[in-house]
């Protein structure tokens, strides 16, 4: 067995029970490990998603291990998300809903810890972010609440989401300019969505690509930085 999979083994017998745990920052105080695995080569955003994928293989083992000894259920835990600005983000759908206790498509579970969610509807559009001020979820036609996660999504993020904060909207919802001044164009398959986009909002930028809108309960739009 190599030393990267003896020290993975020797971390989950020792830490198991920890709310979140980040392996990136144990791994860098073993050299030999750190370059088994070739982690220098990993810029930040490459660190975190590894990040996160050992946390939820960690929590994967941990819940079979509750299970085994005959817990069944789900505990309530925290995901490990970017420290920063940007995080894994998973774009999804609601299956079901009980109060509030949503399971979503792919597999994760979360419990609205501020708000009123109301009935929610069949289906609905979904997106789970951690921006570094805890998790959230944005409903299609409601809005963004906070969350805790009580059972970590089974498969792999949709993509790496950035906050932005659009500080006006131009040209009929065509152009969005941020605080930084950097400058975003929308897809003409969305204009019409952006058109009724007023003032300065929050955002979620998805792969630098994808745009939401999160004072709005609408669609997320595509967009294309050109400056």
């Amino acid at each position: 067995m190599n030393f990267f999979l003896v020290t993975v083994l020797i971390l989950i017998s020792q830490l198991h029970g920890a709310d979140e745990i980040d392996f990136v920052s144990i791994i860098k105080k073993s050299p030999a490990t750190t370059g088994e695995l070739g982690l220098e080569k990993l810029n930040k955003n490459e660190q975190a998603a590894l990040n996160v994928l050992l946390n939820r293989a960690y929590q994967m083992g941990a819940e079979k291990q509750d299970a085994a000894n005959g817990l069944g259920l789900v505990k309530p835990v925290r995901v490990s998300g970017f420290q920063g600005s940007s995080s894994p983000v998973y774009i999804t759908k609601i299956d079901e809903e009980n109060d509030d206790i949503l399971k979503l498509e792919n597999g994760a579970i979360v419990e609205i810890t501020s708000g009123f969610l109301g009935f929610v509807g069949f289906r609905k559009d979904a997106v789970l972010y951690n921006l570094g001020r805890g998790w959230k979820i944005w409903i299609k036609g409601k809005k963004a609440y906070s969350c805790d996660i009580l059972k970590a999504p089974h498969s792999r993020p949709s993509g790496i989401g950035e906050s932005l904060s659009i500080w006006e909207v131009k040209g009929s919802g065509k152009i969005f300019t941020t605080l930084d001044g950097s400058l975003y164009e929308v897809s003409h398959l969305n204009a019409s969505d952006t058109a009724l986009w007023f003032g300065s909002f929050e955002a979620l930028l998805i792969d630098g690509t994808k745009l939401l809108n999160l004072d709005s309960s609408e669609e997320i739009v595509e967009v294309t930085k050109i400056k």
